[in-house]
């Protein structure tokens, strides 16, 4: 992309980033009652190509909302451009994980695919029931491959989506830029820390964490290993990334704590380079920021459907980009 291009790109981008909904804005959300979440979204355009009005049909609103996302990228980008790219395939890996899960329990159920990947999802479906995947990059193509043949002997959903996702995390961290390898080693800690937490919630063994951690990031698997036997509190506040994080996991100690904390500390990442003129940056800004908006809409959707109260919303909103 030219450093003529990049800067009409991002000021596109600049133009669309005063749609985003506020912290204030989504404060405000998570006080209203049902009737009021819906009209709000309705009123400021959210998913505005949807007929959806009902809380029952918030994720087809989101879902409406993210694709309009993906599609404005790709006119920009012509396709979302490698980089872009990166971050999208997250899709195609959650949706080779759903193919994969249906094929090996034979239900029959038709696939809800996750929008936004790189690639068609026909052509997963069909590489999923051929077995087939030399058109995906070599390393995801070889996790699929040792699948393939893991199924003969054990057919584990849970190592399929083990293995896929740190095949994901491989591929990011070799084919990356230095802001990618930040980003996925980053993400790599703070699935590993909540993989953890989960594992000693329910009195698991080291087998059991040594097949689940994903590639390491900059906390190495050594210290996993070593801190497993320690009390979770003292285990996680030796492992921790950040102390803020670990204060609030102390008050509550929750995976979920982790994955705020992850979905947070992700975002700041990007959000560092909102600035930039003429660079890539403020166009993936953009799309984790609609990503993020989008888990804090449907967090929101769900809880008033569930009747949940607005302390407890508050207390899982993740932050916002504006």
């Amino acid at each position: 992309m030219s450093k003529p291009n990049a800067i009409f790109a991002v000021a596109r981008i600049r133009a669309l980033e005063k749609k985003l909904i506020s912290k204030e804005k989504m404060d405000r959300l998570a006080e209203s009652g049902k009737d009021e979440v819906m009209r709000f979204l309705s009123e400021s355009g959210y998913g505005q190509d949807s007929d959806s009005q009902s809380l029952d049909d918030g994720e087809a609103i989101i879902e409406n909302e993210l694709l309009k996302t993906y599609d404005e990228i790709d006119s920009l980008l012509e396709g979302a451009g490698e980089f872009i790219s990166l971050f999208r395939l997250k899709y195609d890996i959650q949706n080779l994980k759903l193919l994969l899960k249906l094929r090996l329990t034979q239900s029959g159920e038709k696939p809800t695919f996750a929008q936004g990947g790189i690639y068609d999802t026909n052509k997963l479906a069909d590489a999923v029931k051929n077995a087939k995947y030399d058109f995906l990059p070599e390393i995801i193509e070889n996790a699929l491959t040792f699948l393939e043949l893991s199924f003969f002997t054990d057919k584990d959903p849970q190592l399929i989506s083990v293995t896929l996702d740190g095949a994901y995390i491989e591929y990011a961290l070799e084919k990356g830029n230095d802001f990618a390898k930040t980003y996925f080693r980053a993400m790599a800690d703070y699935d590993n820390i909540i993989t953890f937490i989960r594992l000693k919630n329910i009195s698991g063994d080291k087998k059991m964490l040594e097949k689940l951690l994903l590639p390491q990031g900059d906390i190495k698997h050594e210290k996993f290993f070593k801190f497993f036997d320690d009390d979770l509190l003292e285990a996680v506040k030796k492992l921790s990334p950040t102390k803020s994080a670990y204060q609030q996991f102390e008050q509550n100690p929750s995976a979920q704590i982790y994955e705020k904390a992850r979905d947070n500390y992700l975002l700041s990442l990007v959000k560092e380079h909102k600035e930039e003129l003429d660079t890539m940056m403020p166009i993936l800004g953009f799309m984790l920021a609609k990503e993020q908006e989008a888990k804090c809409v449907r967090l929101i959707v769900t809880a008033k459907r569930n009747d949940l109260p607005a302390d407890v919303i508050r207390e899982r909103l993740r932050e916002l980009y504006v």
